[in-house]
């Protein structure tokens, strides 16, 4: 469903359950991970953008206290009569929603009781960060709707804790930053120690196809709170050894680390080596865009997903045979996008190959249970914003 569409289609069904129209209204989009895999909680960097398919949050004020949710993608309902620091048990979906608007009014911005309707265009568990896009049209909109105003970095941090302290993974800034600070048409490189942005276009000629592997990832379930625990220890470890400080692995570089990983557990090590590696990818990386020096730019992606399979290890059998064919048809640069462990695969093609890249790798990657990989265009996009009601 297109963005005009989706936000007409939510306000619509926010109307018909709770029986008044929506008073406050915000979409976020998605994001892809181009480069940066797992740099961001390492105060690293990212190459990221912002999509053309999201989540938009309707709210009306209630006269009952808590909150009312309805999600109309999974039709599901659910109730909490106190707005509290406690994660529901039952339907946990609402904790997303629940936790953003608990700390708005933590940080002193009054939301009332609230009901409330969400509804996006991504497929959850596809790569493209619906969690993160939920907390932030959750955040903005309920903001909007206390009259309150909050900057996007606060807003981040906000949405990062929610969804650490009442869904359970201990993420990044990334999702909800790309989010929030998308460009049309752009890409966006941070450095999540000073949160600084830059931006630079897509050169003309060139895409991004996404392949869905249909292989469903939960990260409050996954390893990826043990990756991100491997990595501090390594920091600790290092600290002691380098004659600077070293407060993440940011501060590592590619040559320091030859030098001292010597002893360190060996699954901690290559933990950290994909980390250290990859922020000097994401560097490079960047410097090859600016110079419009495209083919260099996708074979560090290539670098970038065999690294998070081989050293990270949060890779999975079907991502892998996506980027090898994408390889195999000519695509500049693959890799998987996101935290990994399931999801999508992103490519970077020549505009005018792009469907017959998208053909070829469906064509080779058939799963165990008959399925196959997914495959769009994905259009970088503007970042998350509140929406005039009727």
């Amino acid at each position: 469903m297109k963005k005009k569409a989706l936000i007409k289609d939510t306000a619509h069904r926010h109307e018909c359950h709770f029986g008044v129209k929506p008073q406050a209204a915000a979409y976020a989009p998605g994001r892809i991970e181009v480069l940066g895999n797992h740099t961001d909680y390492n105060e690293g960097y990212v190459i990221s953008a912002a999509v053309d398919r999201g989540i938009c949050v309707t709210l009306s004020k209630s006269d009952r206290p808590g909150m009312e949710w309805y999600a109309v993608n999974m039709n599901r309902r659910a109730r909490i009569d106190e707005l509290n620091d406690r994660p529901e048990s039952g339907e946990t979906w609402i904790n997303y929603a629940k936790g953003v608007l608990y700390l708005l009014r933590e940080r002193g911005i009054e939301v009332p009781p609230v009901c409330g309707t969400v509804q996006g265009s991504i497929e959850r568990g596809a790569g493209l960060s619906s969690s993160a896009a939920y907390e932030v049209a959750a955040g903005l909109a309920a903001a909007d709707l206390a009259g309150g105003q909050i900057e996007p970095e606060e807003l981040a941090r906000l949405c990062r804790r929610a969804e650490e302290e009442f869904a359970g993974v201990r993420c990044g800034l990334l999702d909800p930053l790309t989010s929030l600070c998308g460009r049309e048409h752009g890409m966006i490189m941070t450095d999540f120690r000073s949160l600084d942005l830059q931006s630079d276009a897509i050169p003309d000629g060139y895409v991004f196809l996404l392949f869905d592997t249909n292989v469903s990832h939960s990260l409050g379930d996954s390893d990826y709170n043990a990756r991100r625990e491997a990595c501090e220890r390594v920091v600790e470890q290092v600290a002691a050894r380098l004659d600077h400080p070293v407060h993440a692995l940011r501060d590592i570089s590619v040559d320091e680390w030859d030098e001292v990983k010597s002893g360190i557990d060996e699954t901690d090590a290559r933990r950290a080596e994909h980390v250290i590696r990859e922020c000097d990818r994401v560097l490079r990386a960047w410097t090859y865009l600016g110079r419009g020096d495209i083919e260099p730019f996708g074979e560090l992606m290539y670098e970038s997903h065999q690294s998070s399979r081989d050293l990270f290890e949060n890779s999975c059998d079907e991502l892998d045979a996506v980027v090898r064919e994408c390889r195999n048809a000519g695509a500049l640069g693959a890799r998987l996008s996101g935290g990994g462990f399931g999801g999508s695969a992103l490519a970077l093609v020549r505009e005018a190959e792009a469907d017959r890249i998208s053909a070829f790798v469906r064509e080779r990657c058939e799963y165990q249970d008959g399925a196959r990989p997914v495959a769009r265009v994905i259009v970088p996009s503007a970042g998350a914003e509140t929406l005039g009601v009727e």
